[in-house]
């Protein structure tokens, strides 16, 4: 009966191919969908500036509506409203939320800082998230957060009945503009530029 002397063959440990991308997503990066953050172009890091540019501008258009006027009024800003919270006109809903409904308070919150965010780095799944949350915001203000605006209207001196407050026009500017950032956002089919240095 023979043996066979050969020594075991011990297997090399596996290397990794130049030019790939070894690290390990993490279980919330794959829920939020940022397993893969792919650097921008410059034309499309443009596009994204300036779709979260009209998204922000909607803060100082004046899209809500009121009916009947409201202090002389029918056309308001989100910056005519928390201006006049601060000049005493307007009293806040909650405590918590001293300016804006919390759904609008996120949203450009969001906007803010991605808008900072994009000045430093291109991450486009961080701001395909951004999108899509402020997509979904906008949807919970348009149908749930109607009648905290009228509840604000009502308080201020000048108004006798519940108004009614269209948000539709402010919703659709926000959600059109962060539509196009997810589309301009969506995620690279070539490789990612990092790995590949």
């Amino acid at each position: 009966m023979g043996f066979n002397n050969h020594p075991a063959r011990i297997s090399a440990p596996h290397r990794p191919k130049l030019g790939t991308d070894t690290r390990v997503s993490t279980f919330y990066e794959r829920l939020l969908g940022l397993e893969d953050d792919n650097d921008l172009d410059d034309a499309r890091r443009l596009l994204a500036c300036s779709a979260l540019g009209i998204g922000l501008l909607t803060f100082f258009l004046p899209l809500i509506t009121t009916q009947p006027a409201i202090l002389n009024e029918t056309r308001w800003s989100m910056y005519g409203i928390v201006a006049g919270v601060y000049a005493g006109r307007f009293f806040p809903i909650r405590t918590e939320v001293v300016l804006l409904p919390i759904s609008f308070l996120i949203a450009y919150a969001l906007m803010v800082c991605s808008l900072i965010r994009l000045c430093f780095a291109r991450p486009q799944a961080v701001l395909r998230f951004v999108a899509g949350a402020d997509i979904l915001l906008a949807l919970r203000a348009w149908y749930w957060e109607k009648a905290d605006f009228q509840q604000m209207f009502h308080s201020s001196a000048g108004s006798t009945a519940w108004p009614q407050v269209g948000l539709g026009t402010l919703c659709l500017f926000v959600i059109a503009s962060m539509a196009a950032l997810l589309v301009i956002t969506a995620r690279s089919t070539g490789p990612n530029p990092r790995v590949l240095e």
